[in-house]
């Protein structure tokens, strides 16, 4: 899957920054931090999923 998103100048240059204090190039650098706010977001849709599931689970308990 391929996201194209704009970024701030002043974003841009602290990931460029950054991506050279790593070693590594300013674009790999973005393209993963996207894909770990990507993934933190499904995990989160998960757990809200699953909590409503065991919610509903033991409501019939009470």
């Amino acid at each position: 899957m391929k996201i194209t998103i704009d970024i701030d100048d002043s974003a841009y240059n602290y990931f460029k920054a950054l991506a050279e204090d790593m070693g590594c190039p300013v674009e790999t650098l973005i393209n993963n931090e996207v894909e770990a706010v990507h993934h933190r977001a499904e995990l989160a849709k998960w757990r809200e999923e699953d909590a409503e599931e065991d919610d509903f689970r033991w409501n019939g308990d009470d």
